[in-house]
């Protein structure tokens, strides 16, 4: 009987996850460092794709009002197109966080970055928000920097949304040093599934004809970031899966 029991469990468990692909999808995208070149495309019989802004608006991304945010160039929007096609949802909406020439240290206590991240997370909850996923797009860096004091202060930011934000999956794409030739050894950093933080798009991948002499992604960057960010929803689909899949199995071990 308790064998039973187990299998419809586990049958729930997965059948849960992976239904209701085709709903809103909120996602709330931190971005470390936006573009001094604020360029966005709009494109025509763009369906599905809105961000929302501080005021709590949700506007269409082909508003003319959109293109004043610095969505990068069109990297999210092509993503919200590709998790549209994929079946993932049927619109995706992003609420967009970020300052130009910004850096992570603008986003601790007293950063520029950080204040409007709490006016972002007191509007969310006033909207009764539940975002699907938290991005953190790191950058293209024009200095050296201490990996592990990085990865301890973007901590810190993520634990203020956690504890402000009715948040699902965060996805981490942590910034490198771009100044000479990106050190391709450079692995990513490491995240904990059991706090449902798993790791977004290495930069470090791209290479040198992926981003300009001035450390911005160039219209080739954009693109393969679109796609390592489209493989990051999905290994981080996965990995909550399996995560839930051994936690179940290891509670009901007899």
């Amino acid at each position: 009987m308790l064998l039973v029991v187990k299998f419809f469990i586990t049958i729930l468990l997965l059948s849960f996850s992976t239904s209701a692909i085709s709903k809103d999808i909120y996602v709330l995208l931190l971005q470390e460092k936006t573009s001094s070149i604020c360029k966005v495309e709009m494109l025509d019989g763009v369906q599905g794709v809105y961000q929302l802004g501080l005021d709590g608006q949700e506007i269409p991304v082909r508003s003319s009002s959109f293109s004043g945010n610095c969505m990068e160039s069109g990297i999210w929007i092509s993503l919200g197109q590709e998790m549209i096609k994929s079946a993932k949802a049927s619109r995706v909406i992003f609420m967009l966080v970020g300052a130009e020439r910004t850096a992570i240290d603008d986003w601790l206590e007293g950063g520029r970055a950080r204040e409007k991240l709490q006016l972002a997370l007191v509007k969310a909850n006033e909207k009764k928000i539940n975002f699907d996923y938290v991005f953190w797009q790191g950058g293209l860096i024009d200095h050296s920097f201490s990996e592990q004091n990085y990865q301890m202060k973007v901590q810190k930011v993520l634990k203020l949304v956690k504890l402000n934000a009715r948040a699902g999956k965060f996805i981490i794409s942590g910034s490198v040093n771009c100044s000479g030739k990106i050190n391709k050894n450079h692995t990513g950093y490491r995240w904990d599934p059991l706090l449902k933080r798993f790791s977004g798009p290495i930069i470090s991948e791209l290479g040198s004809q992926s981003y300009t002499d001035q450390c911005e992604f160039n219209e080739l960057g954009n693109r393969k970031m679109t796609q390592l960010w489209l493989r990051a929803i999905n290994e981080a689909e996965i990995g909550d899966r399996k995560y839930q899949k051994e936690s179940l199995l290891f509670y009901f071990k007899t």
